[in-house]
C-alpha cells in the first residue's frame, strides 16, 4: 500500500481480470479434467472479485470522491498532522487544564454509557422541532427528496400524555421572558413543532452534499464569527469559534461513522476531514467539556428533577442514571478546569456579549436553511442544547437559568452531550480500525474484520456452487442432445 491515504486500487483494474475470467470460463464449460475445474474456479474467482471488491471498498474504506463530499470550509483549515494513521491525541488542552487521556478514560468508562442509556429513554428521546419552518435568509431551493434526509413524525399516542398539557403551557408563555441574560441565543420553535423520535431517526449520512450543504457552512463561518484570525482573538471570540468547530466536527465524526446504512463507518472519510485536523478534534473535546460544565452548574437542578413522562418505573430509572453521571470524577476535574467565570465579566465587553448572541442565533435561524430534514433536525437538537448549556454558564444566575429551561431544552442539553460523547467514543473506534487486519489492499477494524472475511469467504462459496451447477447442467443439456442427434441418426 502506498503512502498516500487515498491509494486503494482503481476499481477498473479488475475489470479487464473479470472478462479474462469469464472468457476463460466460458472455454472451461466443455472441459471435464480435474485440473480444468481447479483453474475454472480461479478464473470465477477473479471473475467476482471486483463485485467483492466494491462491496468491502465502500464498506470499510471509501473512495476519495465520498470522502470530499463534507470536507470544511477553508476557513476551517487549521495545522495539517501528516501521515495516514489515525493516532490519538494526547497531552493538556488549551484554554482547559485537562487532559485528553482522562477525558477518553472517563467518557469511557462512566459518561457515554450512562448517556447513551438516557438517550433511549421516552423523556429524552422524543425532541418537538418545527421542519417545515421556510427558511429567513434566502430563497430556499427544494427540499432533498432522498428517502434517507426525511423524518418520521410522531403520532398523538406515542407521546406521554403529562407532556400534552405541559406543551400548550409552554407555548402560551412569553419564551423570551425572564431568561436571564442569555435569553435571546436560541428560541424553541414553539406552536408549530411536531414531535420528533430520535431513537428511529439518528443522526447519519444522508447523502445531503453539494452546494446547498456547503452553503450552510460558509455561512455559519464566513457571516456568524468573529473576524480575524484565532490567535489573535481574546478569550470569548476564541471560546464561540471552537463551540462552532467542535459541533462541526461532531457532525462529520457521525456522517464518517454511519455512512453506510448504519453498518459500515467510512474511514477514508474520517481521515481527510477529521484525522489530519488536531485542532478539529481538540475542539470537540472542548465543546464536549462545556457542556459538562454547564450540566455541572445544574447539577442540583437535574438531581432533583422529575422526568415525568407518565411512566413512575422508568422515571425512577432516568432520575438514578443523571444522579450516577452527576457523580463522574470528570465533572470535580476537568469539567470544573474550564473557567466560565471570565468570560464577558469586564465592563468593556457587554458590546461583545450582544454579539456574541445576535450571532449563535443566527447560527439557529440558518438550522431553517437546510434543505434536508434528518440533518435540520439534528443541527436544530445539538444548537438548541448548546444554547441552553450556555445560559446556564453565562447567566448571573444559574439556578434561574435552569429552572427556566423547558423539557424540550433539557431534551436537547443531554442529547447533545451525548452526540459528543459519542464523538469521542467514535475517535476511539476508528483508532482501532485504522489499526486493524488487511484483507488484501483494505483495512478492516479488528471488531469487523471476522465478519466481512465470512461474507466474502460465503460469497465465492455460493458463487462456486452454483457456476458448478450451472456447468453439470450445461454438460446434461449436451448429453440430451448428443442422443438425441444419435437416435435421430
Amino acid at each position: 500500500q502506498s503512502s498516500r491515504c487515498d491509494s486503494l486500487p482503481s476499481f477498473p483494474a479488475y475489470t479487464a481480470c473479470a472478462r479474462a475470467g469469464l472468457f476463460r470460463l466460458l472455454n472451461l464449460m466443455t472441459g471435464s479434467s480435474r485440473a480444468a475445474v481447479v483453474a475454472w474456479i480461479v478464473c470465477a474467482a477473479f471473475a467476482v472479485w471486483p463485485l467483492v471488491h466494491e462491496r468491502v471498498q465502500h464498506a470499510l474504506g471509501g473512495s476519495e470522491t465520498d470522502a470530499s463530499m463534507l470536507r470544511a470550509p477553508a476557513l476551517l483549515q487549521g495545522p495539517v498532522q501528516e501521515g495516514c494513521s489515525v493516532r490519538p491525541i494526547r497531552g493538556e488542552m488549551h484554554d482547559c487544564q485537562c487532559k485528553f487521556e482522562e477525558v477518553d478514560e472517563a467518557n469511557e468508562k462512566h459518561i457515554y454509557p450512562i448517556l447513551h442509556d438516557l438517550s433511549h429513554r421516552t423523556y429524552f428521546r422524543f425532541f418537538r422541532a418545527n421542519l417545515r419552518r421556510p427558511c429567513p435568509l434566502w430563497v430556499e431551493n427544494e427540499l432533498c427528496r432522498r428517502s434517507t434526509c426525511g423524518v418520521c413524525e410522531c403520532s398523538d399516542e406515542e407521546i406521554p400524555y403529562p407532556w400534552r398539557e405541559q406543551a400548550r403551557n409552554e407555548i402560551d408563555r412569553d419564551l423570551s421572558a425572564n431568561r436571564g441574560n442569555c435569553s435571546l441565543l436560541v428560541v424553541d420553535d414553539g406552536s408549530d413543532a411536531e414531535y420528533v423520535d430520535l431513537v428511529r431517526n439518528p443522526e447519519s449520512n444522508t447523502g445531503f452534499s453539494g452546494p446547498e450543504a456547503t452553503r450552510i457552512w460558509s455561512t455559519i463561518y464566513k457571516e456568524n464569527c468573529f473576524k480575524g484570525s484565532l490567535q489573535d482573538m481574546c478569550f470569548e471570540e476564541r471560546v464561540y469559534f471552537r463551540i462552532i468547530s467542535g459541533m462541526h466536527t461532531s457532525i462529520t465524526v457521525h456522517v464518517a461513522e454511519y455512512f453506510f446504512n448504519q453498518k459500515w463507518p467510512h474511514l477514508e472519510m474520517f481521515r481527510h476531514a477529521v484525522a489530519k485536523f488536531p485542532d478539529r478534534i481538540e475542539n470537540l473535546y472542548f465543546v464536549f467539556l462545556l457542556m459538562l460544565r454547564a450540566v455541572g452548574r445544574a447539577s442540583a437542578f437535574f438531581e432533583s428533577h422529575d422526568f415525568n413522562t407518565g411512566n413512575p418505573v422508568e422515571d425512577l430509572q432516568v432520575k438514578g442514571l443523571v444522579q450516577n453521571l452527576m457523580h463522574s470524577p470528570l465533572f470535580r476535574h476537568c469539567a470544573s478546569s474550564f473557567d466560565d467565570s471570565i468570560m464577558f465579566r469586564e465592563g468593556t465587553k457587554k458590546e461583545l456579549l450582544d454579539e456574541f448572541r445576535k450571532n449563535f442565533a443566527n447560527v439557529s435561524q440558518i438550522m431553517d436553511c437546510v434543505a434536508c430534514q434528518k440533518c435540520r433536525l439534528h443541527g436544530k437538537v445539538q444548537v438548541l442544547g448548546i444554547g441552553a448549556a450556555l445560559r446556564i454558564l453565562l447567566s448571573d444566575s444559574a439556578d434561574e437559568a435552569v429552572q427556566s429551561l423547558t423539557r424540550n431544552e433539557i431534551a436537547a442539553l443531554f442529547n447533545s452531550l451525548y452526540k459528543f460523547a459519542n464523538s469521542i467514543h467514535i475517535l476511539s473506534l476508528m483508532v482501532d480500525r485504522d489499526n486493524g487486519w488487511k484483507f488484501f489492499d483494505l483495512q478492516i477494524p479488528r471488531s469487523q474484520g471476522v465478519q466481512a472475511l465470512r461474507w466474502s469467504a460465503g460469497f465465492y462459496v455460493m458463487f462456486a456452487v452454483y457456476l458448478f451447477l450451472v456447468k453439470r447442467a450445461v454438460r446434461l443439456l449436451r448429453r440430451k442432445f448428443a442422443s438425441g442427434k444419435a437416435k435421430s441418426k
